[in-house]
Formats: C-alpha cells, sequence, structure tokens
C-alpha cells in the first residue's frame, strides 16, 4: 500500500486542471496538505495560506502546520508550464478523519508498532457471508512473553493447545472457552530418597529401579570431589553434569535406575529425590 492508496482510503482528494500559465486560489481550510499526483514532470508552484511566495512543489511533499491551532485557509496554485497541467491534492484539518476511512483492502507490511485505541468504544470486522478471516495454521515459534486481554470479553481457542512453560490467564472477569483437548502435566507425589554411592572413584554407578515422573540430584555436602552425572548414558568425566559438593540438578525421568554417577572420589555420595 503505497501514500496515494492510504490517501485515498482516508479522504476523498480534489483534483483540478491547471491551464497554461494559470493562477488559482483554493479556499479551503486545513493544517495538512499534500500533493498526490500531477500530470507532467513539471512541478506545479504552490503558496500556502496568506503566503505571497510560491514554492516549487513535488508529487507527495507534505505541508503542515507548526501549531495545533494554526490553520490555514487557502492554497494558491500557479502552473509555470506551458501546457495545462491536471494536478490532485489533498487537504485534511486533521491527520486521520476517523469517520471517513472507506475500505483498506490489503495492507501488505507493517513494519513499526501499531496502537489502536477504539475510545472506549467497539471495533467491529464485517464479515460477508461466506467468508473467513484468513487462518493461522502454524506458528513456529514465539520466544516472547505473550498477553492476551479480552476486555470482558471471550477467548476462545479451536483446537489441541501444548504449553512447554507456565501459563498464567486472567479474562478479566469474562470467559475463556477451549474447543478440544487440554492436558496437564502431573510432576506426580514425592517419594522416600535414595543414596547413590561408590566405594571405586572413577566407575560409572547407576540408580536403583524405581519408576518416576521428575528426579532431583543433589550432591552430599560433605563430598571433596566433583560427581559427573548423566541419564541414560554412563557418566564420563568433563562429558556430561559435573556436581560439587551441595550442587543440585532437576529433570524429569522415567526411572530413577537412568541416573548415572561418577565419583572422582571413592565413597562419596548424591541424594536423589524423586516424584511419582
Amino acid at each position: 500500500m503505497n501514500i496515494s492508496q492510504i490517501i485515498d482510503n482516508f479522504r476523498p482528494s480534489t483534483a483540478i486542471t491547471l491551464a497554461a500559465g494559470e493562477h488559482t486560489t483554493v479556499n479551503q481550510t486545513g493544517r495538512y496538505f499534500i500533493l498526490k499526483s500531477n500530470s507532467l514532470a513539471t512541478e506545479v508552484q504552490v503558496a500556502i495560506g496568506n503566503s505571497q511566495h510560491y514554492t516549487a512543489w513535488p508529487v507527495m511533499w507534505s505541508f503542515q502546520t507548526r501549531s495545533v491551532d494554526d490553520f490555514f485557509e487557502k492554497i494558491k496554485f500557479y502552473n509555470p508550464a506551458g501546457v495545462p497541467m491536471t494536478i490532485d491534492f489533498f487537504i485534511s484539518s486533521d491527520w486521520v478523519d476517523v469517520n471517513s476511512v472507506s475500505n483498506i483492502t490489503m495492507l501488505e507490511t507493517i513494519q513499526n508498532v501499531v496502537h489502536i485505541d477504539d475510545n472506549s468504544s467497539t471495533i467491529t470486522i464485517d464479515i460477508a457471508a461466506g467468508q473467513k478471516i484468513s487462518e493461522v495454521t502454524t506458528v513456529a515459534s514465539i520466544t516472547n512473553v505473550v498477553h492476551v486481554d479480552d476486555n470482558d470479553g471471550t477467548v476462545t481457542v479451536d483446537g489441541a493447545v501444548t504449553i512447554q512453560e507456565p501459563l498464567s490467564v486472567d479474562d478479566n472477569g469474562g470467559s475463556i472457552t477451549v474447543d478440544g483437548t487440554v492436558t496437564a502435566v502431573d510432576n506426580g507425589t514425592a517419594q522416600p530418597c535414595i543414596i547413590i554411592t561408590n566405594a571405586a572413584a572413577d566407575a560409572n554407578t547407576v540408580g536403583a529401579n524405581h519408576a518416576c515422573k521428575r528426579v532431583l540430584i543433589r550432591a552430599h555436602t560433605i563430598n571433596t570431589g566433583l560427581v559427573w552425572v548423566d541419564f541414560n548414558n554412563a557418566a564420563v568425566a568433563l562429558a556430561c553434569y559435573p556436581l560439587a559438593a551441595g550442587d543440585s540438578v532437576g529433570v524429569p525421568l522415567t526411572n530413577t535406575n537412568l541416573v548415572n554417577c561418577l565419583f572422582k572420589v571413592a565413597n562419596e555420595k548424591v541424594t536423589v529425590v524423586y516424584t511419582n
């Protein structure tokens, strides 16, 4: 969408034809002026308001008064060419007259932040029978926080929803409806902790067999050496997760026997707390 298309959507423009060498005055009050088009390569001469100074005016150049209460009451045009010239221009007392927005059929790209304020009223999108708003079929990734505020209305989600991170939803006293399947993941109930230890240094040791959903592994505070921890693979020094005395790590896991520990000092310990 180019500037002339935007102007057309905001307010009708005015077209006039100037004879060769003609001066003419348009008596119209406004604060903004844009020259939309010019039928000749020669620039039209324009004087704003009471100014007696004419300025060459290229297409798509604009004028704006500097004060909120400042208005011009007329614009004078002069055709310096030796042949007739048709110009199309736009005058407005405000930049956007919301009552005159007729239709925007397509907006290809908005690169900057857009703020829409309907002044506590209602923004309505009318869709003809048989038409619909184009669907978003795939969202590859949303990396930032997303806030949805339905202003006491209704938010409807059709289809299955998978949420991998904590989610906080506030519908402002309205109603949130989910059509489809919502699955809540249960972290389970904490079970008695188990101790993993080894009499020999630099040897892989696995935990006892207990079905679980999540484990928390903590190196004993009395340990003097590192404990290397891996999951479902034998622990190898410098190739997996190190725990110094008092360090801990928690992960989702299906069995405590998938916890593999390599102790750099013999007879040291880790404690494993698990849920199922």
